[in-house]
């Protein structure tokens, strides 16, 4: 049986891991805030605010009329946020995506299975060697 070159698998592992995020989505909301936040307690949330910018916040909370939490960002921490709702012109919860999820699957393995298949093909199949 040949090997495959290193790079194959290099290149088989990359499309592996790059699916990793396709399995979710986010969904816009239609529930009165406070009913998403309080009894939907979703882990985290998308914040669009009026001006077009999305904020991320983990462990929302209502505090009045204003969407609290820990605003998620590249950095060491997150930073606590309070956004008034009258700054706010969507919430979205992130939420299991099925279609993405069979994508995420199939194209990487489509993708493996073609190099892999071109890679016979140069070498001149399986059988090619003597035994």
């Amino acid at each position: 049986m040949p090997s495959l070159p290193s790079r194959v698998v290099a290149v088989s592992l990359l499309l592996l891991t790059v699916p990793a995020s396709g399995c979710r989505a986010w969904r816009a909301s239609d529930a009165p805030p406070r009913l998403l936040i309080e009894e939907g307690r979703p882990a985290t949330l998308r914040v669009t605010q009026s001006n077009g910018d999305h904020v991320y916040l983990r462990a929302p909370a209502m505090s009045g009329d204003t969407v609290v939490g820990d605003r998620l960002k590249r950095g060491p921490a997150p930073v606590p946020i309070a956004i008034p709702m009258e700054r706010v012109s969507e919430l979205a919860t992130s939420e299991f995506s099925g279609g993405r999820t069979v994508l995420a699957i199939l194209v990487p393995v489509a993708g493996i299975l073609a190099i892999i298949g071109s890679q016979l093909e140069f070498s001149g199949g399986w059988g090619s060697g003597s035994y």
